[in-house]
């Protein structure tokens, strides 16, 4: 399976795992060439039946078995082990550990496919992306991230990429390179009823988008 243009290697990438449904291995493989693994708790079940190490381990250890440890920690890999109760999720710890490292990608695997809540709260840490720092949901279908303010897209022509509103409302100013006009529109995230970016069509390898407020939830389909 090829990576996506905007997924190539790079030395200053992170790649987390999550607890969620078990990636494609060859995906999964993809993503971390070149990158510094991160796994929370239960994704080392997925990384150990891959013969993959991780570079850092964090959580709780409700969903992994402690004593199993050294088949999913690379040898002087980092430990970081959390109480079970406490206010944060396993995903934020996760993500604030590789922040502190100032990457300037950082690929989500295993966020999706588990609990709705807990898919919810994984979607929650796209929000930490800013302008030194892309952070996307990847999965065997889907690339998923957020706009915030301007973005730039690529992906091969015909690509379906849905646009979605994140905030109480997010207003586009300006999008080019779609199949159906956006500019102008208004979207709700709280109006059943209100219009929709569901499934727009790239028109060619290169589309962008402007926002006046609000964000976006953008779900690319891989293909």
């Amino acid at each position: 399976m090829e990576m996506p243009d905007n997924m190539q290697t790079s030395n200053n990438r992170i790649v987390i795992c999550l607890n969620g449904e078990k990636p494609d291995e060859r995906l999964l493989r993809a993503a971390m060439e070149n990158a510094y693994i991160i796994a929370a708790d239960g994704a080392c079940r997925y990384l150990c039946d891959f013969g993959i190490m991780a570079d850092c381990v964090v959580g709780d250890f409700d969903s992994f078995e402690f004593d199993r440890l050294n088949n999913a920690l690379r040898p002087g890999g980092r430990l970081m082990r959390s109480i079970p109760e406490k206010d944060y999720t396993d995903g934020q710890m996760a993500l604030k550990e590789a922040l502190d490292m100032n990457p300037g990608d950082i690929v989500i695997l295993g966020a999706l496919g588990g609990r709705t809540d807990h898919e919810q709260e994984n979607l929650r840490l796209l929000c930490a992306a800013n302008e030194n720092c892309s952070i996307s949901i990847l999965t065997r279908d889907e690339r998923i991230f957020i706009i915030n303010s301007e973005k730039t897209l690529y992906a091969a022509p015909g690509t379906t990429i849905s646009l979605l509103p994140y905030t109480d409302t997010a207003e586009v100013a300006l999008a080019e390179g779609f199949r159906y006009p956006m500019e102008g529109l208004m979207l709700s995230r709280c109006d059943a009823l209100s219009l929709s970016g569901l499934s727009n069509i790239m028109l060619n390898g290169r589309a962008y988008v402007r926002l006046k407020r609000g964000l976006l939830l953008a779900i690319m389909l891989n293909h």
